[in-house]
């Protein structure tokens, strides 16, 4: 009997001690949710409409308005599709454009640090011309000579097209020269076997990515086997990386071997020997070139040092060489470039011109779309004087229909994500060989993230208008304007004309814009 009472006792306490645990919790997670609730809703009320001084957004009023503004745009599908489709095009087209830009412009150069990589040319200052090939002997004493950089190292500025035979038979191979170190300067090893060595002038060679991926099947083993060009075996020593490319079409002058700019080997530039005579490097003397100019020159700056320190030293020396060659270096200065702007070239105004234009098509097909929202507004004026009158402030309204906005700009970001997609493949297709980069153009963060911040400030500016002139509805003065069959106040329609206006000024300094990019480009 004690026993039995003593477990009694015991299976009491707990379960007394249990369910005075579960209310303490249970009390405390209810002032938990109230705190939170004070905190981030004051004004609270389980109403579709709560007064004016709310915060803005508030979670219920928010399903509420995505609710109702779901059910408008099943009603009124054709309204909602043109409105959809126009934020759509507009949206992919700028973000698609600006894809291009970024490839283009902002990306960084596949090389290692490259924001310290500089183009040294001559500059012919007879003629002005700034960008000028560089002789070899001149580019030499550049190396020897400097101290502002790095490291310096030369290239043939022309793409060589050489024959190459093989067991299948004979082809075209494009190639180029360049100074053994090259590669270790720009900072990229091969992706498979190695690069020239230091004083490697003849005999090997290194394959691009998509050379060796067409011509050779991605063979594993490819190191080590030789091809013949020109009658001339070299032995292939290393495949480089997918995104690696050098020289880019800005490196280059011009050429009469061949319009042709992209590369498929790299072969090492010799200072002696059959190979340097048969490149016309030396003289009948047998000493390096100075009066004729081919070569360019790409270098890495040193720590702390800018560009134009860097020109003031080139040009210190080409000042000496002429002073020690007048015969040659007369007339001879140095110029320095940094090599993302000398990669992409003259390109760089003509694509900000077609981004500012095409986000002027974005501003005006916001306006039209704006346009379209007031004019729905208007007509739903007796709709939002009923709520008015029913106790929804103004800011209440111009959410509702703010709302509205943001949420068409959001499925017209999301249908632009796919204009955006198909509009860079096409201008990726159809673009010209000479445009830089172009093959780099992808869809990255950076893109995403415009097209989110496209997407919410095209919401915003498609729905402040409409939202702030229909807040101002007086509920008296427009249920009796509607039971005359009158709608539309007067602010509304200065609005809407507003809109007319800006939408045909921004329409005649595209058109206007436009016809000057021809006249230019």
């Amino acid at each position: 009997f004690g026993d039995e009472m003593r477990d009694d006792f015991r299976l009491t306490t707990s379960g007394t001690i249990g369910t005075l645990g579960r209310h303490v919790l249970n009390g405390l997670r209810e002032r938990g949710t109230s705190i939170v609730r004070w905190v981030y809703f004051p004004n609270f009320t389980p109403h579709l409409y709560e007064s004016s001084g709310s915060h803005f957004m508030f979670w219920e009023t928010l399903r509420s308005d995505l609710r109702h503004t779901i059910r408008l745009a099943i009603k009124t599908p054709v309204f909602s599709s043109l409105t959809v489709l126009a934020l759509a095009l507009g949206i992919g087209a700028t973000t698609a454009i600006f894809a291009v830009v970024n490839g283009v412009l902002l990306q960084a150069l596949p090389y290692r640090d490259d924001g310290r990589l500089v183009n040294v040319w001559s500059f012919n200052t007879k003629e002005n011309l700034p960008r000028n090939p560089i002789s070899p002997a001149n580019f030499l004493d550049f190396q020897k000579m400097n101290t502002t950089l790095d490291g310096l190292e030369g290239y043939f500025t022309f793409v060589t097209p050489s024959q190459m035979q093989s067991e299948s038979g004979t082809e075209m191979a494009n190639s180029v020269f360049v100074t053994s170190n090259l590669f270790s300067m720009l900072g990229r090893p091969a992706a498979l076997g190695r690069t020239f060595t230091v004083g490697e002038q003849s005999g090997v060679t290194i394959l691009s990515d998509g050379y060796w991926r067409r011509r050779f099947g991605a063979d594993p083993n490819i190191v080590g086997k030789t091809l013949t060009l020109n009658g001339i075996p070299w032995q292939i020593v290393g495949v480089m990386p997918a995104d690696f490319v050098f020289p880019y079409p800005g490196m280059l002058g011009p050429s009469g071997f061949t319009r042709v700019t992209s590369v498929v080997l790299w072969l090492p530039i010799a200072f002696s020997g059959p190979m340097a005579a048969n490149n016309r490097m030396l003289t009948a003397q047998g000493q390096i070139v100075r009066n004729v100019h081919w070569w360019g020159a790409i270098g890495r700056l040193k720590a702390g040092v800018s560009p134009e320190q860097a020109e003031a030293d080139m040009k210190t020396i080409a000042s000496q060489l002429e002073q020690s060659y007048p015969n040659t270096n007369k007339g001879w200065s140095a110029t320095v470039v940094r090599s993302i702007d000398q990669s992409v070239g003259a390109i760089r105004p003509a694509l900000l011109i077609l981004m500012a234009g095409i986000g002027f098509v974005l501003i005006m097909a916001s306006v039209n779309v704006a346009n379209l929202l007031l004019a729905r507004s208007i007509a739903r004026e007796k709709e939002l004087a009923t709520r008015a009158a029913l106790g929804a402030g103004r800011a209440r309204i111009a959410r509702q229909l703010l709302t509205e906005s943001i949420l068409f700009a959001f499925a017209g970001g999301i249908v632009g994500m796919i204009v955006m997609w198909w509009t860079v493949q096409g201008l990726i297709a159809l673009a010209p060989a000479d445009i830089p980069r172009i093959h780099e153009v992808s869809i990255d963060w950076r893109v995403l993230l415009a097209a989110g911040i496209t997407t919410m400030a095209t919401g915003i500016l498609v729905g402040i208008l409409p939202a702030l002139s229909s807040a101002s509805v007086n509920p008296q003065a427009s249920l009796q304007d509607a039971s005359r069959g009158t709608v539309g106040g007067a602010l509304r329609r200065r609005a809407r004309a507003a809109l007319v206006v800006a939408g045909g000024a921004l329409a005649g300094a595209v058109t206007t814009g436009g016809g000057m990019v021809l006249l230019r480009f």
